[in-house]
């Protein structure tokens, strides 16, 4: 069985919450466009009364946009984790 990009996608939220401690929410139109948000959201949806600043701060993505935006992502913060380290 294959996995699907929305698996892809969950998985690679997952890894950037466990490695930056992060608290961000993945949101799913229904269309199939995803969006990273702040901690606010309730179960993925944003409350009714949600400040301006954060609807602004959202950009829509496809999966395959999300896909390669999360890896890039993951990947510099793979890159400033090591920087701490040394």
């Amino acid at each position: 069985m294959a996995i699907t990009n929305r698996e892809i996608i969950t998985n690679q939220v997952n890894r950037i919450r466990e490695k930056s401690g992060a608290k961000v929410t993945l949101i799913r139109k229904p269309g199939g466009l995803y969006t990273l948000c702040k901690s606010g959201t309730e179960n993925g949806v944003m409350p009714p009364q949600a400040p301006e600043e954060f609807c602004q701060s959202m950009t829509w993505r496809t999966s395959s946009q999300m896909i390669e935006y999360l890896a890039g992502l993951e990947d510099a913060i793979d890159f400033f984790t090591k920087q701490k380290q040394l």
